[in-house]
Parts: C-alpha cells; structure tokens; sequence
C-alpha cells in the first residue's frame, strides 16, 4: 500500500477520531462497487495476490445519533 495514501488516512482518521472511537459502526460495505483490483503482497519469498473493491464505505453513527458516511479508496483505480 502506498506509504503517501496511509499518511493521508491517518490524519483524516484523527479529525474523525470521536465518530469512530464512541460511535456505532452501522453497516459497511456498502457501495456495489464492480471494480476488483487485483493486490500483491509479499511475505518473505512468497506472493499473495487477491482482489479487493476498489472503493470502500461505512455508515456510522455518531453519539449525537447523526449519520455519517466515510469512504475510501486505496487503489489507482476511481
């Protein structure tokens, strides 16, 4: 995973730091995204490929019982 788009997440997850620490995860999953990359991973001299959706999303719900929706994607791919 790209070390610039993990930067990203982290200090975007800290501005939402509350909703996902005290609020309740709704549903996630919940975009029918057709898109399926295909990811590498490595562990020592093996290889590991699988695909994943190319966008990811979870409905949340805050203490204040308001909904929020948070998205992302990790892939090259829109």
């Amino acid at each position: 995973m790209n070390l610039l788009y993990m930067a990203e997440l982290a200090k975007r997850r800290r501005r939402i730091h509350d909703l996902l620490v005290y609020g309740e995860l709704v549903d996630y999953d919940i975009l029918d995204n057709v898109s399926m990359p295909s990811t590498c991973v490595r562990s020592g001299d093996e290889t590991f490929r699988f695909e994943t959706t190319a966008t990811h999303a979870a409905l949340w719900r805050n203490s204040s019982g308001d909904f929020a929706l948070v998205m992302t994607n990790p892939s090259d791919e829109i």
